[in-house]
Parts: C-alpha cells; sequence; structure tokens
C-alpha cells in the first residue's frame, strides 16, 4: 500500500525478494528436518518485512558497539556499521540465539526428567573421559602455539586466559553432548498409532511387505499414510506404536533475534571485539 501511496515500487520489490531468499531458507530447513513448516512461514513473513529495513538503522541502536579497535591499533579500526544490510544482520544474529535457545531449550527438557537422564550422560562421559583429557590437551596446546605466534611469548596473562578458554570449551562441548543424549533417549519416544497426528517427524523406517510406508525421509506423516498403518495394524502386519521424535518450539526465537538485532546489532561484531 505505501508503495501505491508513493507511487515508489522499490519497497514492495525489496520485501518480495527478501521474502523470497528467506522462503528458499525455510524451505531447506524444513525439508532437512530442522524446522517444521510454521517456523518457515514465520521467517518468510519476517523477509517481507524486514526488507525494507533502511542501512541507517544501525544508527540507532542503544547498545550496539560504535567502534570495535583491533589490539588497540587505531588503524585497525572497524566501525560498527556492517556493510550488509538490516535482514542479513537478523539471519546472523537468529543463528547465534537458535544455537543458544536450543541448546538452553533441551537442557531444561533433560534435567526434568531428573536421575535416569543424568545417569545416561554420566555413562557417556565415562566411556569417552580418555577423549575428553586428550581433546582439552590437544585445544590448550593449539591455542599457546597461536598465543605465542600472535604475541612472541607465553608471559603475562596468556596461561591463565588460554586454561580459561580452554575450560569454557569443555563446558560447551559438555553441553552439547548432554543436548544429544536428551535428544536420543526423551524427544525419540513411542506413542500409539491413535495418538499419531499429521506432519509427525517419524523417527523410524516402516517396511510392510517390501514397501516403505514412511520414514526417516519424511518431512512430515501424512492423513494419508496414518491411515494405512492404522489399516496394516488391524491385518496384523504393523504393531500399534511408532516412533516419533519431537523437536523444541523454535518460533520465540524470531521475536527475541529481531529485539536483539534492533538493540544490540550486529552479535558478529560482539564477537570480534571479543576475540580482538
Amino acid at each position: 500500500l505505501y508503495s501505491i501511496y508513493t507511487h515508489n515500487y522499490t519497497y514492495f520489490y525489496d520485501g518480495i525478494s527478501v521474502g523470497l531468499i528467506y522462503f528458499m531458507i525455510g524451505a531447506g530447513l524444513f525439508y532437512t528436518r530442522q524446522w517444521g513448516g510454521g517456523d518457515g512461514k514465520l521467517l518468510i513473513g519476517l523477509g517481507c518485512l524486514l526488507g525494507n529495513m533502511p542501512q541507517d538503522v544501525y544508527s540507532y541502536m542503544p547498545y550496539a558497539p560504535h567502534l570495535l579497535r583491533i589490539n588497540g591499533n587505531p588503524y585497525m579500526d572497524i566501525l560498527n556499521t556492517p556493510p550488509w544490510p538490516f535482514w542479513i544482520t537478523f539471519l546472523l544474529n537468529m543463528m547465534f540465539v537458535g544455537a543458544v535457545y536450543g541448546i538452553c531449550a533441551t537442557v531444561y527438557i533433560g534435567l526434568k526428567h531428573g536421575r535416569g537422564i543424568i545417569d545416561k550422560f554420566r555413562d557417556e562421559i565415562r566411556n569417552d573421559d580418555k577423549k575428553i583429557v586428550v581433546a582439552l590437551v590437544l585445544v590448550f596446546l593449539i591455542f599457546m602455539a597461536f598465543s605465542y605466534l600472535e604475541t612472541g611469548s607465553l608471559e603475562g596473562d596468556i596461561l591463565p586466559d588460554v586454561a580459561l578458554l580452554s575450560v569454557f570449551l569443555l563446558i560447551f562441548w559438555l553441553i552439547i553432548r548432554f543436548a544429544r543424549v536428551v535428544e536420543s533417549n526423551i524427544m525419540t519416544r513411542e506413542i500409539p498409532l491413535d495418538e499419531l497426528r499429521e506432519d509427525d517427524w517419524i523417527a523410524e523406517d516402516v517396511i510392510i511387505d517390501g514397501d516403505l510406508i514412511t520414514g526417516t525421509h519424511d518431512t512430515g506423516i501424512t492423513e494419508e499414510q496414518i491411515e494405512l498403518l492404522k489399516n496394516y495394524c488391524r491385518e496384523g502386519k504393523f504393531r500399534d506404536r511408532i516412533k516419533i521424535k519431537e523437536g523444541v518450539a523454535f518460533a520465540p526465537v524470531f521475536p527475541l533475534s529481531v529485539l536483539i538485532s534492533l538493540i544490540l546489532g550486529d552479535l558478529t561484531f560482539w564477537v570480534a571485539r571479543f576475540l580482538f
């Protein structure tokens, strides 16, 4: 409507173009079973809105770092205005926010199930204790080598910083392992066929009379496949239960990513400031 009112159709074309880009991203994530259909639709809608965000929006962000100084060198300053449009900033921030949100949500689900899942996680770690020690030592040595190449010495605060970073990476790795244990033991479960709903993700391949009825390749089971499974169950060719995979609701990530993008700016600049 604004394009028609101003006779400037750039707003319309920009919104449609970014919406199409977001559509391709959402479709890719949907067909690889990373997202549900609703998440893809939300992303498309945001793309049509964010495609018209002006480039000077970065100057209005209250807490964005206005200047990044690399190693205190004034000749290596990086201004806080990214060379890319705001809709790319949103995508980059969404990856950061989505990763943290997904890990935290999965860990929360695991802790809710109490002692059983913690015992399984402990067993997993016991099986890999030697690998953990070797990996930690390697990470420490690699960071030490990079620090030496950067500064030419290993004096000062380098050793404590490298040790702290190595411990942080170890903790992060343990959290990811815990999330995987939760996913394989809690978020994959068996339900009765009567509770199966359209678009549920199937966690096993169902082959009857040599034909693949449904399985892990499907982006979601259809009503026709559900009825077919129930018919085979009545004929005694299939059991009355099936394994499904549940995911974490991703919708809260979208508004959270928009707010962070508008307030903090591009998170890649925060990461660069932290690293350098």
